[in-house]
């Protein structure tokens, strides 16, 4: 037996495997009747520890490969909560004139500001990707294009409360006839 041919059936997707299973599955459990009528009882007979083979080996990839991607799956779901967990707990520690930017887009009902690309409040909103420049198309007297990350967006406004103070409104309010940021 060439050790190559087994190792490449070894390699098969488990969308070939799983039939595969199934069908030296059903060969080797069917009911003697059930294999009379498939006209497969002398195969079986005669076949019957090489079928057991392939029904271990193809069902033993196959539950392996489903086990593999479970925990995939679950892994990332816990690393993206967490991820997300410690971008909130971030979200609290901004200072008021961060909190104010984002104070005017939760309050201003605005996905997109225009703000100074060269504001150190709002290179640092965009570094904790709070915020992003949504275009490349700006200049240093209008201003650049930056929107709201849409975690931060559903966040803040299922938050409003719990995260802006009164002097987070009060700075708002200010900030936005001044033009601060």
């Amino acid at each position: 037996m060439d050790i190559s041919k087994f190792i490449e059936w070894i390699k098969l997707s488990p969308r070939y495997l799983l039939p595969i299973a199934l069908v030296s599955g059903f060969f080797l459990f069917a009911p003697k009747t059930a294999q009379a009528t498939f006209g497969s009882q002398n195969f079986v007979d005669q076949f019957r520890f090489w079928i057991g083979l392939i029904f271990l080996l193809s069902t033993s990839l196959t539950l392996s490969d489903i086990t593999i991607r479970i925990g995939v799956f679950v892994v990332k779901y816990i690393k993206d909560k967490r991820t997300l967990n410690n971008m909130v707990k971030n979200l609290y520690l901004l200072s008021v004139e961060e909190r104010a930017v984002l104070a005017r887009y939760i309050f201003g009902n605005t996905k997109t500001l225009h703000l100074s690309m060269a504001s150190g409040i709002i290179n640092g909103l965009e570094i904790m990707k709070i915020i992003y420049r949504s275009s490349n198309l700006g200049s240093l007297v209008n201003f650049w294009p930056y929107n709201i990350q849409p975690w931060v967006w559903e966040y803040l406004n299922g938050h409003k409360e719990k995260y802006f103070t009164e002097e987070d409104k009060n700075y708002y309010e200010n900030s936005e006839k001044n033009e601060v940021v």
